[in-house]
C-alpha cells in the first residue's frame, strides 16, 4: 500500500492543528497515522507541541482520557503504547495513575485500586478475593502486605462487586 503524499495544504493544516491539539489528535483529524504525522513533522522541522495550557501549567487529564487509559491498560496495552497514542509522556501518565490510587505494574491491579473504584476498604476486596478466587498474589509481610490481581481476576472481582452493589460499570 502506497502512502498518501502530504500536500502543502495538509502541512498548513498540520501546523494550525498543532497549536491546539496533540500530535495524535491532529493526526486523527487529518486522517493520518501518528507515525506518518511524526515523519511529516520531522521533514518540515516541526517539533511536538508543548503540553502546557495557557496559564503555564500542565494540561489536565480529561475523564475521557482517564477512562481510555484504564480500559486500554486492563486490555494489556503497555503504558508506553497508551501514552504515545494520547500524546502524553509515560512518566506523566504513571504519575497521574498513581495519584488516582491505581497500580501501574503491567498486568497486575492492586486491591487498593479496586477498593477506590467501589469506595470500600482494600481488606474487603482481599477477603472477597480469598473466598471467590483460587489464587491471590501478595508481596510484603504483615501489615505491609500488598495484594495484586491479574487482569482476569480483577475483572471477576469487579463483576462480583457490581452484582453486590447493584451497579453496572460503564464499558
Amino acid at each position: 500500500m502506497t502512502a498518501r503524499p502530504w500536500t502543502a495544504e495538509d502541512l498548513d493544516a498540520l501546523r494550525s492543528l498543532l497549536a491546539w491539539y496533540t500530535v495524535a489528535e491532529a493526526a486523527h483529524l487529518l486522517g493520518r497515522t501518528r507515525a506518518a504525522t511524526d515523519t511529516a513533522m520531522r521533514k518540515i522541522g516541526l517539533k511536538s507541541p508543548a503540553r502546557h495550557n495557557q496559564s503555564g501549567g500542565h494540561r489536565a487529564y480529561t475523564k475521557a482520557e482517564i477512562n481510555y487509559v484504564l480500559g486500554q491498560h486492563e486490555r494489556g496495552r503497555t503504558l508506553a503504547q497508551i501514552s504515545r497514542f494520547i500524546g502524553r509522556s509515560k512518566s506523566g501518565l504513571i504519575g497521574k495513575l498513581l495519584s488516582l490510587g491505581y497500580s501501574v505494574q503491567q498486568g497486575m491491579i492492586s486491591a487498593n485500586s479496586i477498593a477506590k473504584e467501589y469506595d470500600i476498604s482494600s481488606k474487603t476486596v482481599v477477603a472477597l478475593a480469598k473466598v471467590r478466587l483460587k489464587y491471590v498474589r501478595s508481596s510484603g509481610k504483615g501489615h505491609g502486605k500488598r495484594y495484586r490481581f491479574t487482569d482476569e481476576q480483577a475483572a471477576e472481582l469487579r463483576r462480583i462487586l457490581d452484582g453486590l452493589t447493584g451497579r453496572a460499570k460503564a464499558a
